[in-house]
């Protein structure tokens, strides 16, 4: 029944009883007055039934509505529950990163180490190489003075030799003191000559030379040889050369070796770059990723992988290659 009902009959009500006191005392219309009257106790009763129904209607509605204020709260309670969730999740999420940045600070900064302890032994090596050529360079100087000497010496005791020949003024004019062919001395340029082909010796400037001619004056090469040995200071100048020779190969080899560790260092260091922790976001239990560095010229390439064992431990594996060097990396972690 809607709200226009009770007023009607009310009204029709009314009418009716209107009606019926104008006819009470005609004869003919008292029967009509009194099913009037039961027409309106009817109506009475079922406006009263229509009352209570709506009572009943506005009841139920009104517990719909305090049904529906409590599902609201409840829903806005699921709701705000889920935001704090969240926010607990994001903030696990970013310890996980930032933890991961720190463990990549601190691989790269192992790394600059070992590099630079490389580095620094390969400067010890070095100078240790140097030392040790430098000294045989001094060795080989100090014979070298102490022929020097023993020639100047040779050369006064030839000369004095030379002068005591029959031809010592030069008599014949030719300009050659001695004897020719086997031992003289050129009065013009102060040469000593031995033998046809000679073996000459000439102090110029102050400085003794020693080089050899043949018949023609043309330069010849001078062969230590037959068993003898060119000795400065007593100590064999080709043994010197030799073991010059020996220490600069090992020295070039030291050297080689210590650029291929460098290089690997440097292989190293940008694949150690290139590994990275994979980060699971919340509601997901796999991630990978790729990563890729480069460090001094030399590159690398990483595949990273992680994977949430069950809740609160998850495993990563990571790989990193470059040129040929690989560095394979296993970790397993626990949150709570």
């Amino acid at each position: 029944m809607n709200k226009f009902t009770l007023p009607f009959f009310l009204i029709l009500l009314i009418s009716n009883f209107v009606y019926a006191q104008s006819f009470t005392r005609s004869g003919p219309y008292l029967a009509d007055a009194d099913a009037l009257a039961d027409d309106v106790d009817v109506a009475f009763t079922t406006v009263d039934n229509n009352i209570a129904n709506n009572t009943a209607d506005i009841a139920t509605v009104q517990a719909d509505v305090d049904q529906n204020e409590l599902d609201s709260d409840a829903a806005d309670i699921a709701i705000q529950t889920d935001v704090d969730l969240n926010e607990v999740a994001s903030d696990l999420a970013d310890g996980i990163i930032q933890a991961d940045v720190d463990q990549n600070e601190a691989d790269s900064d192992l790394a600059d180490g070992i590099i630079q302890a490389d580095v620094d032994q390969n400067e010890a090596d070095s100078d240790a190489a140097d030392a040790t050529l430098q000294a045989n360079i001094d060795a080989v100087q100090a014979d070298v003075d102490a022929n020097e000497v023993a020639s100047a010496t040779a050369d006064a005791a030839l000369q004095a030799a030379i002068d005591n020949l029959t031809d010592t003024s030069d008599a014949d004019g030719d300009g050659l003191v001695g004897v020719v062919g086997v031992a003289y001395k050129d009065v013009e340029t102060g040469e000593i000559r031995i033998g046809e082909n000679s073996l000459i010796t000439n102090e110029v400037n102050g400085v003794q030379q020693l080089y050899a001619e043949d018949a023609n004056e043309d330069p010849i090469d001078i062969d230590i040889t037959n068993g003898s040995d060119l000795l400065v200071g007593g100590v064999s100048v080709m043994d010197s050369i030799n073991n010059n020779a020996t220490d600069i190969a090992t020295n070039a080899t030291a050297i080689s070796q210590n650029s291929a560790d460098i290089l690997e260092n440097r292989k190293g260091i940008a694949m150690a770059a290139a590994i990275q922790h994979s980060t699971l976001l919340p509601g997901n239990t796999q991630a990978l990723d790729f990563g890729y560095a480069t460090f001094e010229g030399e590159s690398a390439m990483s595949i990273n992988y992680s994977r949430q064992v069950k809740q609160g431990v998850q495993l990563n594996l990571s790989h990193a290659s470059s040129g040929g060097t690989s560095i394979n990396k296993i970790g397993l972690g626990f949150q709570w």
